[in-house]
Formats: C-alpha cells, structure tokens, sequence
C-alpha cells in the first residue's frame, strides 16, 4: 500500500437500534459534575440478566453546566453489563420517566444511549411504568434495541445540559439557573420473539469448518470448497457476528426507497455482536466517487483525518441530526464519506430512525513499512498471501503507528452509513487476488 492509495474500508450500513438498561436520578444545577453512586447490584428481567457497576439508586448529577455535542460525548459515562440468558433473540425498550416537578424543559436535556444521540423533546413515543418512591409525570421509550440469543455486552448512557435550544439559539446561564431535572431510566424486557429478521437468519443452520481464505467461495473452478456456503460466526468488538459466505440467496432485504420512489434491495451481510443487522446495497450510487481527492499523504485513508484518534474507547461520532452529519472528533472528511452522507440525506432520512450507529472500521493500524516509503496497514498484513497468519477479523485495531502513537486518522467510527471493508469481503468469500465464482451473492 503506497502512500497516495486509495483505500474503501468502512461498512454499508447498520440497522435496528441499541439501547441501555440502568434506573437512575439526576439533578441538574451549575457549573459542576459530581457523581455520588456507590456499590453493586443485579436485577433479572426475563431473559436479561442487568449488572450496575455502581448503586444507580444514588445516581445524581449536580451542578452541571450547558455542553456542546462534543463536549457531551466525552462526558464520563454510566456503564451496564446485560447478558441474554434465553436462546432466541430478547428485544427490549429503554425508558425514561421524569419526575413531577422537574423545572429544566425537555428541550435543554441531551442524552446518548450508547451512541444514539437525541434531544428529550424529540422523543414522542410513550409508556406507562409505575414506581412505588417515584412520582412521573411522563415516561418516554428513549431507544429500542435486541441482544442475541446467550449474548453479552456492555452499553452506557450520558446525559448534558445542552448549551443550544431546540430553536438552536446559545442558551444562556440563567436560564438553567436553579433548575432541576429528576429521571429513572429503567428497562421493559419484551418478550422474547422468534419472528425477528435476526432471529430467522440464526435459525438457519451455522456452519463449522476451517476455512481457506485464501481461495473464494465458492471456488472460481466450480470445485467444491472444505466449508461451502452458508451462515458462519466469528467474535466483533461487541460479541458474536453472525455473517453469511458464498453462495447465499435467503439474505436479501427490501428497505427504503430510491428518489424515484423504487424499492431498494440490500444483502445481509451479517448479523452484528450486538444483535443489529449490517446490510450492502445490492445495486450501484448513481455517481463514481474517488475515495479520496487528497493523495501523495498517508492520511489519505482516512475516511476521516485530521482528527483526534477515533479509537474503540472513544470512536469518532458523525452524528446526524436536521439532515446534518457532525463529527464529533472534529477534522476533514474523506470524499467518499461526503458523498455517501448526501446520498443517505437525499434517500435514507425519512427511515433515519430505524438505521443504527454502528460500529464501522477503517484500520489505520501499523503493518509494516515506514511513513517515508511504502506504508502498510493492518489489513494488508492479514489478508496477503503467505501470511504466516493469514486470518482476516471482525475486530478493528485501535489507529497505532509503528511507535504506538494514535493516528489522527482512520480507525474506528460511529456511522450510520459507510463501506465494506477488507476484511468483511474475505469473509464472504472474496479472496485477496483473483475472483471467487460469479455465484457469490
């Protein structure tokens, strides 16, 4: 990989939603953060088993003060532990009921559910949870999510004074003032269902098998493969994935609509270690795009660059709000990242709230050569024939040079549109040189 190559990397897109599960009180005043929870407990909510870091009875915000977006999101957050128990998908809802007598508007609460970010008064869905030490005056579904059958992941949840009003005018310290902003966040487990997409695709058979990845699948021969088609799994960053390899024809999803109003036809490419479903349009942008028009650089693999380090602890966010994508980490845009965000605002924003933050890589890690020559990054080593370790993987490795400093660009995104990457290509079936047969979905 030379230094002006250009690289697609990223993910298509994500759908459904995550969601958290604590119960919690906050109190809102100036200028201050504190927090005054202490301890541990557990709770079991029909096929979850929830454990608190902390004692989320005694979770208390005083003396806040008005944040940006990008101050918000590098708050400290709550965080929670869930585990599926059951052995089919767990859909559940996250709800936040406000007490009677909060003085702060919804309008100056901005909240992110382990990565969705939204204003309180955008919320409209609503519940009814009833709490005997808990007067609300009002509960609102904040997210809706799906954990995979046995699995297990750790969300979290933040929650600001936001330094701008719904009308998006600078708010001012006196309007917050001697406010207060009382809440539970706690979770309903729905049942668990077995007619979720998700839960279809993992009542297929999943295959075993070593597989060659240095050969498609299936084989450009036509010879039949150790492994074959079919449903394969492999751990991500968030549990276990899902993906489909070869040749598959029952992973096909009609989703949205083109600005000719015509149906648009995805492929599943697998199912996420959070339990959301990573699609790739089957069909072609109505325009070539370069991935990215700054070259003879080597951040110009960057989907982003310029940027703080976009690392699994803190991924960069582009969030997306009034037909807006903000990046959060701040820096420029690769071209190809421009391109596919005008085209989700011209055809995907109607369907926006169905369509999740996902976890997309663009692996900027070291491997091998020096930033004056040839530079490789990790794919290259994994993916190259003759790898000792050849081995292509779901995880994505934080953005480190050869000295174990962070890259200011690449690695990983909060996205809700993107490419595939490498990596995912050799899982379906695509070998690093060469071609795999013409069947390959």
């Amino acid at each position: 990989m030379t230094k002006n190559s250009k690289r697609i990397i990223i993910i298509l897109a994500s759908i459904t939603i995550v969601a958290i599960v604590i119960v919690a009180i906050t109190t809102y005043g100036l200028w201050q953060r504190i927090y005054t929870q202490k301890g541990v407990n557990e709770d079991n909510f029909g096929c979850l088993d929830i454990t608190y870091s902390e004692n989320v009875q005694g979770l208390t915000e005083e003396n806040a003060y008005p944040m940006s977006i990008a101050e918000g999101v590098e708050t400290e957050p709550y965080e929670v532990t869930m585990t599926n128990t059951c052995d089919v998908i767990s859909p559940y809802d996250v709800v936040l009921s406000k007490k009677s007598g909060s003085s702060l508007d919804d309008q100056y609460i901005r909240l992110q559910v382990d990565g969705t970010i939204k204003r309180l008064n955008e919320v409209t869905e609503t519940t009814s949870v009833s709490f005997t030490d808990f007067s609300a005056s009002e509960s609102k579904i904040i997210s809706k999510g799906v954990l995979g059958p046995k699995a297990k992941r750790k969300i979290k949840i933040q929650v600001w004074f936001d330094n701008i009003n719904s009308a998006d005018q600078s708010v001012g310290s006196d309007v917050l003032k001697n406010k207060t902003f009382d809440y539970k966040i706690s979770i309903l487990n729905t049942t668990a269902k077995s007619n979720l997409l998700a839960q279809a695709i993992l009542n297929q058979e999943v295959k075993t098998g070593n597989i060659d990845f240095t050969k498609g699948e299936p084989p450009s021969s036509g010879a039949a493969s150790a492994t074959g088609s079919g449903l394969f799994k492999v751990d991500d960053d968030e549990g276990t994935s899902y993906y489909f390899r070869g040749q598959v024809e029952n992973n096909y999803v009609k989703f949205g609509k083109n600005t000719n109003e015509e149906d648009l036809i995805w492929r599943i490419v697998r199912i996420n270690g959070d339990g959301t479903i990573r699609l790739i349009l089957d069909g072609q942008l109505p325009d070539e795009h370069e991935f990215n028009y700054l070259y003879n650089e080597s951040k110009s693999v960057g989907y982003t660059y310029d940027n703080s380090a976009c690392t699994l602890n803190s991924p960069c966010w582009s969030y997306h709000s009034n037909n807006t994508f903000t990046n959060t980490h701040g820096g420029n845009n690769s071209n190809i990242k421009t391109e596919l965000e005008k085209w989700y605002n011209s055809t995907l924003n109607g369907f926006d709230n169905k369509i999740a933050y996902g976890t997309y890589c663009n692996d900027t890690s070291f491997g091998g050569g020096d930033e004056t020559g040839t530079l490789y990054y990790g794919a290259y080593t994994r993916l190259i024939p003759g790898s000792n370790d050849r081995q292509p993987i779901l995880t994505c490795p934080n953005p480190k040079d050869q000295y174990s400093n962070m890259r200011t660009y690449g690695g990983v995104y909060k996205l809700k549109i993107g490419l595939l990457t490498a990596d995912e290509m050799n899982y379906a079936g695509l070998p690093y040189s060469g071609s795999a047969s013409s069947n390959n979905y």
